[in-house]
């Protein structure tokens, strides 16, 4: 199997990576699939601030439009500490924004990268898998080789997991 990019790793950067790669025929090489839909009412600790940046990224990607509003904090302002007793303030009102940044829970984020990443087209999901070796050329800058190991979950596999080849030729940046 070929692919223009082969992303290892389906965590918030891997998962956008592969949903914004317009164009490309992507493969994503995850430890795990797509973990539970977040619970309704259950908070997750873990939590993402995401500047008007992230968030103009995650709409043109469409993954932002999946994010439900009462899982969604803006940040209207804000007071930073530094040495010596310095501070700044951040305003949005002052500023002349509506939010200065985005806070969102790790598992709503995910789940809407998720989202994105289903609805891609020319987009080959492997997990549970592991890439166990890269080999690049650094004369060509191209990617050769990913050999993905893939975990057997089937109950009446005695055999061990197989070993899956993927040849990718990627391009240099610069052509």
């Amino acid at each position: 199997m070929d692919f223009d990019l082969i992303v290892v790793g389906a965590g918030p950067v891997g998962l956008a990576v592969a949903a914004a790669a317009r164009g490309l025929s992507v493969a994503l090489v995850a430890n795990a699939g797509r973990a539970p839909a977040p619970v309704s009412g259950v908070l997750d600790a873990r939590v993402y601030t995401l500047s008007p940046g992230n968030v103009s990224f995650l709409r043109d990607m469409r993954a932002w439009q999946s994010v439900a509003s009462e899982r969604l904090t803006p940040v209207h302002g804000m007071r930073v500490f530094g040495d010596r007793g310095a501070k700044i303030d951040f305003d949005a009102y002052r500023a002349g924004v509506p939010e200065l940044a985005w806070t969102v829970e790790d598992g709503v984020l995910q789940d809407a990268l998720w989202d994105a990443v289903d609805a891609r087209e020319n987009m080959v999901v492997l997990a549970p898998a592991e890439c166990t070796e890269l080999i690049f050329d650094s004369k060509k800058m191209k990617l050769l080789t990913v050999v993905v190991r893939v975990r057997c979950s089937h109950p009446h596999s005695h055999s061990q997991s197989p070993t899956i080849e993927l040849p990718s030729g990627l391009p240099h940046p610069s052509r």
